[in-house]
Formats: C-alpha cells, sequence, structure tokens
C-alpha cells in the first residue's frame, strides 16, 4: 500500500487480505473473525462491549494496514480470495467469505 499527500490509502495491485481485525482506542486487534476477536477484547477487559461499532471492525493486510469492510472486499475480490457467487454481503467484506482465512 501507499499512501497518497492527501492522505488516502491507495491499495497496490498484489495487496492480500490477511485477516480480520477490529480497531479500537487506536491498536488493532486481529482473529480469525470479528465474533471472536470480540469476545476476546472484552474477556481481556479490553472494552465494554464485544463489538465496537462503526469503522471499528475491518480487515488487515499482509502489509499489515487497517482497512474497512468495503475497501477489503475489492481487495479480496482482485487478489482472488472471495468466490463472487459465495458472499451475501456484496458491498462488504465479512471474514467468512474468505476462501483461505490466513490468522
Amino acid at each position: 500500500m501507499l499512501s497518497s499527500s492527501l492522505g488516502v490509502t491507495m491499495i497496490t495491485r498484489n495487496s492480500r487480505i490477511k485477516c480480520a481485525a477490529i480497531i479500537y482506542k487506536g491498536k488493532i486487534y486481529e482473529g480469525k473473525n470479528h465474533s471472536e476477536i470480540g469476545f476476546q477484547m472484552l474477556r481481556d477487559n479490553v472494552c465494554p462491549r464485544p463489538f465496537p461499532s462503526g469503522d471499528a471492525q475491518g480487515f488487515v493486510t499482509e502489509d499489515g494496514d487497517f482497512i474497512g469492510r468495503y475497501q477489503a472486499l475489492r481487495i479480496a475480490a482482485q487478489a482472488g480470495q472471495i468466490e463472487w457467487g459465495k458472499t451475501i454481503h456484496h458491498d462488504e467484506l465479512f471474514s467468512e467469505d474468505l476462501n483461505k482465512p490466513k490468522a
């Protein structure tokens, strides 16, 4: 990935999704899926509820960048990590849509 002078993250053609992630208070928590991450955060007393809302749920690329579900779907599709007929979410990536989760 590259960052432009405008602060916009540009995805390189070889970007791939590494795993699901939740960003909370500036820290990225990674795992197999958002549910497991959220419940682990709750067990570890990281947050008062298991699922931070909004843009807090997303994915981490193999380059280590946190991205939202919308952008993650485009990356995963371009990298061949999903089957278009398989996903039921159409405009956002969910961890169960990935063919081969990395985490």
